[in-house]
Order: structure tokens, then sequence, then C-alpha cells
């Protein structure tokens, strides 16, 4: 094995795969089923909204960490939508107007 990752939940997995397609053999560990922790107790309501706030992450941390922040957020929505699709997962994956 070259990587254990701990949590099956959507972080864990997403991990996962990603090892996997660098060419790494992984381990996932977990006590519950696949996605049966948080992940699974979820709405799984996907947004780009910040628990923290804008304003309260660009005092901390520059408008460029804000940006970085966003960006990321926005990129872990989109990796969802393209793993869905590529791996024909029901879940019934759309996206709303505000």
């Amino acid at each position: 094995m070259d990587a254990c990752v701990v949590g099956a939940g959507i972080a864990g997995l997403t991990t996962a795969l990603r090892l996997v397609r660098q060419g790494l053999k992984v381990v996932i560990l977990d006590k519950w089923e696949l996605a049966g922790g948080e992940t699974g107790l979820t709405s799984a309501h996907l947004s780009h909204a910040l628990d923290d706030g804008f304003e309260n992450l660009k005092k901390a941390h520059g408008i460029n960490g804000l940006r970085l922040a966003f960006e990321s957020h926005a990129w872990a929505i989109d990796e969802i939508e393209r793993v869905a699709a590529e791996f024909s997962i029901p879940c019934d994956f759309g996206r709303v107007e505000r």
C-alpha cells in the first residue's frame, strides 16, 4: 500500500480517487460504511458561501487568501459534479439559481 486514507466520506473518497489516479495503491479506513458518517447525514447542499463569511476571511487572510478560499471551494463543487458524471453516480446533482 502506498497511502492510507482515514475517512470514507466525500473528502476521504475524493482524496483516495485522486491518489489512485496518480498511480498509488490506496486503502480507505472508516468505522462506518462508505459515506455513512457525516457525509451520509447531510442534506448534500453545496454552496459557494463560506462558513466564516467573506468579510471575516478577508480580514484574517487578505484579499488573496479570500480569493484562494473562494476559488478552491468553487473547484471542489465542480469536481463533485465531474466525478458524479464520470461514474454515473445517481445523486441528482443539479445547479440552482439563487
